[in-house]
């Protein structure tokens, strides 16, 4: 991402600085031109002083999507593995102490036994 913000400040300046977040049910953000549609985004690229997003910028843009659309999948599985009754005593104390599911899910993954029985 920071590759990408570095060529658009020549670019495509007017959002280069923007911060961009992936929506709450994946959908990739909507600064990452050209791959969703946006009349905001659009307006402001022609009225630009930018000189043009290139090609090479455009793929890294669809290369940082597809990771992000990976990244919202592989959340929405552990929530759902974390969602085990097993865990809702950690999941209690972890709360009164503000960690996030990927925290969470990370010191369970070295703390909890999770091996199969044969």
């Amino acid at each position: 991402m920071n590759r990408a913000r570095q060529d658009l400040a020549w670019q495509f300046p007017q959002v280069a600085l923007i911060k961009s977040r992936r929506g709450a049910e994946g959908k990739v953000p909507l600064l990452w031109y050209g791959i969703r549609k946006s009349t905001r985004y659009n307006r402001l690229y022609e009225q630009s002083v930018g000189l043009e997003i290139t090609q090479t910028v455009r793929e890294h843009a669809k290369r940082i999507c597809d990771l992000q659309r990976e990244e919202h999948a592989i959340e929405a599985e552990l929530r759902e593995l974390l969602a085990d009754s097993r865990f809702d005593h950690y999941r209690t104390v972890f709360k009164k102490f503000g960690f996030g599911d990927r925290l969470f899910s990370v010191i369970i993954s070295q703390i909890y036994p999770l091996r199969r029985k044969l």
